[in-house]
């Protein structure tokens, strides 16, 4: 069902002579930000949470490490949507 639906949207991309590449970057971008907010609100709990514990804990070391994995996430989201902005077209390969 879902390819079929797929199918339909670029028949009608091609039919209004428009650029299927443009129209995925755009849906891509989306999922993209809506990424990067949830990432943003798992730092800030990994945050909150930091605040809350006792500094030299083993929870503490734990918490730590889950807010440097919230940063990565972050810096690679927003890699992922600094290539998606300067990139002719979708198809293009960051190598």
């Amino acid at each position: 069902m879902l390819n079929y639906d797929t199918n339909l949207k670029l028949k009608d991309l091609y039919l209004n002579n428009q650029s299927p590449n443009e129209n995925i970057r755009d849906e891509f971008l989306l999922a993209n930000y809506i990424g990067l907010f949830i990432f943003i609100t798992f730092l800030n709990r990994n945050y909150n949470t930091l605040n809350d514990l006792e500094e030299g804990t083993e929870e503490y070391e734990l918490a730590k490490l889950r807010i440097y994995g919230s940063y990565f996430f972050i810096i690679g989201q927003l890699i992922v949507i600094y290539y998606l902005y300067n990139t002719s077209t979708f198809s293009d390969s960051p190598i």
